[in-house]
């Protein structure tokens, strides 16, 4: 938040800096603009590139939002594949998010490990990633796992139609 603050600022000031700076090389080589044309373009160029940061912490998050998506897909199945393994719900979470060496799989890491620090489920860490990046598809598989370890049932045919679902979304928006 800092960063983008001071970003603004900076974005800001500079769109208010130029056209005065303009109107004062108009003025130095003989040029005599109103005052009011120089004011107005400073006012409105700062109001304009105070935005600027505000888009692109929005293009980055639809990035990074998608790059979890897909990493979410990937993770899906590699935990489908630890629980055919015989692994246990969290066992299975664990191992599969040591799998991947990606950004987003440091991200489920994280979040693992967050949730067993704070003596809480590994589910309960991806419900709060989902919440914490927008990424409902992270809360998918949190409520499939929890489902497991609290009824022990077989989720290895959900969690591989939930991501062979979440792989024909992905196709279905690139291709769009």
């Amino acid at each position: 938040p800092t960063v983008l603050a001071a970003r603004k600022v900076a974005y800001a000031a500079a769109g208010f800096a130029a056209p005065v700076v303009v109107g004062a090389v108009l003025v130095a080589t003989g040029m005599h603009p109103p005052f009011a044309v120089p004011l107005a373009a400073s006012l409105l160029l700062a109001g304009v590139l105070f935005m600027v940061p505000d888009a692109e912490v929005r293009r980055s998050a639809i990035t990074a939002r998608s790059g979890m998506r897909r990493a979410a897909g990937i993770y899906l199945e590699l935990v489908a594949l630890e629980r055919a393994a015989d692994a246990g719900a969290t066992e299975a979470l664990d191992r599969a998010a040591q799998i991947g060496t990606s950004h987003e799989f440091e991200v489920l890491r994280d979040a693992l490990l967050r949730a067993e620090l704070a003596g809480q489920p590994a589910w309960a860490g991806l419900s709060a990633l989902a919440e914490r990046t927008g990424v409902p598809e992270l809360g998918d598989v949190a409520d499939i796992m929890r489902l497991s370890a609290a009824d022990g049932a077989a989720v290895y045919t959900t969690l591989r139609a939930r991501a062979a679902s979440l792989r024909t979304q992905l196709l279905t928006a690139a291709t769009a």
